[in-house]
């Protein structure tokens, strides 16, 4: 029988501090707490988090952080997160999101995690290494194709080569190369 562990989010902040400074806290380290899940109603006190750190625990869903829209950086490495689409994620409602580290999960389907993330548009660092669809073909380019705005991918810089379509032709990217 698996074991349920709630984020408490109350329990990563010094003891004694009024309501006021949790509503301002725009920052949060919450790794390696071994939490299976967040729950909506208890983050909703954090409405000012920009930085959240969950990385190195037990989650399977990215679901609980609807209303935390104000994040630009999550750290949800070395956890076990299969999949991004339906239910099992709130990704979408983070538009304000600048850096995703997602390295050392489970995800699988590389198409579907794009129909996903193509909705984060101020998106610029992403990390999915160490996951199943990095071995699918032509992984770094598919990711770059479908999100031209990023600037690092699994932690190396993407230049504008990589940014012409895979399936330009080669003159297309030798102009490209040449023009960069």
């Amino acid at each position: 029988m698996a074991v349920v562990v709630t984020l408490e989010p109350d329990d990563f902040i010094p003891r004694g501090v009024h309501e006021g400074y949790r509503q301002q806290l725009t920052e949060l380290f919450c790794a390696g707490s071994g939490v299976t899940r967040l729950e909506p109603d208890k983050m909703l006190r954090f409405m000012n988090l920009e930085v959240l750190w969950l990385n190195d625990n037990k989650l399977s869903k990215v679901k609980g952080l609807e209303d935390n829209f104000r994040l630009k950086h999550l750290y949800l490495h070395n956890n076990r997160i299969a999949s991004l689409v339906n239910s099992s994620c709130c990704l979408k409602e983070l538009k304000h999101l600048e850096t995703l580290q997602l390295q050392g999960n489970m995800l699988q389907d590389l198409q579907a995690t794009l129909k996903v993330l193509v909705k984060l548009t101020s998106l610029r660092q992403l990390n999915m290494q160490g996951n199943p669809l990095t071995n699918e073909q032509s992984y770094r380019e598919w990711v770059i194709y479908t999100l031209p705005w990023l600037e690092v991918l699994d932690n190396f810089g993407v230049t504008q080569f990589e940014k012409v379509p895979p399936h330009a032709s080669t003159s297309t990217r030798a102009q490209t190369a040449q023009a960069a």
